[in-house]
């Protein structure tokens, strides 16, 4: 769930979605639009006409206008359920409620229907509140209401979702849940899936096109050249999670990452944003987290296979390619030693760099004991980080 989650928190931050070339008419319903590739998806995907759209990794991104982001989607995931021998729909949403608790400030169940439309077995309702931080501190807010579809399709998981503000939107002079209800319903009913649909299509790892013939040699594109503002290069051989719609990748042995990520950068100063980020520290990272706010002389340790003799100086690896980030202002690095939840030692390296109203960080996370073992790589991640328009 934290997977389908992840999407409905990609699209209160998204920097820009932008209209798609369409398929053509392909049976299209009056006043709609193919939004996807059937052959390649898996599935018809029918969004009306004025709608701006997008493919991301697993699915793809709609909403209604700029001043109106009232969305649907559809993604696909892996479909595994709480019980290996019982993958079931229902169970599936059971088992990860709680997350909607601890994502949302309050979160509250409408209603669960049993095959509402003829390509989907499970629709499910609620709504949440997030609440908006402002500049001056206070906090907003925000009330949606959010309807998900659910249709098992072999071993995956097709998830079409409406998610619009309950609150009145002044511009339009409506309130967006309610002004856009009727067009969720059309696209649910005229969604259909293809003989792919049980294979997962075939677009598990998009193929981008978007490079400038610059991709540097053993790596390729992480990230989704039209959501993203930024060309995030990880190694070839590095896993990519198409899953969470996040950009990232793993290394497969010892699942050390690279991830990157952007939120709306509305204080001052790194100091007053720092300030906030050390606030969620100590419930991702344990009470006895240690932090360090600076390049400095850090060191690491090898995996206990490595020459020992490898050691890792942060300065000395990131500092011509951190610098070269092409942010407003310099990047902001420091280093976090703690614990998963599990109790296994992690250390993360952040690098926070701010461009325009936003605050990117690249953040590597690997095992205490194997933090050193991919640093050449890391450093080649840094060094390639483009954002759009940066020679």
């Amino acid at each position: 769930m934290k997977k389908l989650l992840s999407l409905l928190l990609i699209l209160s931050s998204l920097l820009c979605l932008v209209a798609c070339g369409g398929g053509g008419d392909d049976g299209a319903p009056e006043g709609m639009m193919l939004a996807s590739d059937p052959d390649k998806d898996g599935y018809r995907f029918y969004i009306p006409q004025s709608y701006l759209y997008a493919e991301v990794f697993g699915g793809v991104l709609s909403y209604v206008s700029n001043v109106d982001k009232s969305s649907i989607s559809v993604m696909r995931v892996a479909f595994t359920g709480s019980d290996p021998d019982k993958d079931d729909i229902e169970e599936y949403f059971d088992a990860h409620a709680d997350e909607f608790e601890s994502l949302y400030k309050s979160y509250e169940f409408k209603e669960k229907t049993d095959k509402p439309y003829p390509a989907f077995e499970k629709r499910y309702r609620y709504e949440v509140t997030y609440a908006r931080q402002n500049k001056d501190g206070s906090a907003t807010d925000e009330h949606y209401g959010i309807v998900q579809l659910f249709s098992q399709q072999g071993d995956y998981l097709y998830i079409l979702t409406y998610e619009a503000s309950r609150d009145k939107n002044e511009i339009i002079g409506a309130v967006p849940y309610e002004e856009n209800y009727e067009s969720f319903v059309s696209v649910a009913k005229s969604f259909v899936f293809t003989e792919k649909a049980k294979e997962g299509g075939t677009a598990a790892v998009p193929n981008f096109t978007f490079d400038n013939g610059d991709t540097p040699d053993g790596m390729r594109l992480a990230s989704d050249p039209v959501l993203c503002s930024y060309r995030l290069y990880l190694p070839k051989d590095w896993v990519f999670d198409v899953q969470t719609n996040l950009t990232s990748g793993y290394v497969e042995s010892d699942k050390s990452s690279i991830s990157m990520y952007g939120v709306i950068y509305e204080e001052k100063t790194y100091a007053e944003y720092f300030e906030n980020v050390k606030k969620e520290l100590k419930s991702v990272y344990g009470a006895d987290y240690v932090l360090t706010e600076t390049l400095g002389d850090l060191y690491g340790d090898d995996c206990p296979k490595e020459d020992q003799s490898k050691r890792l100086r942060l300065q000395d690896l990131l500092g011509d390619g951190v610098t070269e980030m092409g942010g407003d202002s310099s990047p902001y690095v420091y280093l976090i030693e703690g614990k998963t939840p599990s109790g296994q030692p992690v250390r993360v390296l952040r690098i926070t760099v701010v461009k325009g109203y936003y605050a990117f960080t690249l953040q590597y996370t690997a095992k205490s004991d194997c933090f050193a073992a991919h640093t050449d790589e890391l450093a080649a991640v840094v060094s390639a980080f483009r954002f759009k328009g940066q020679k």
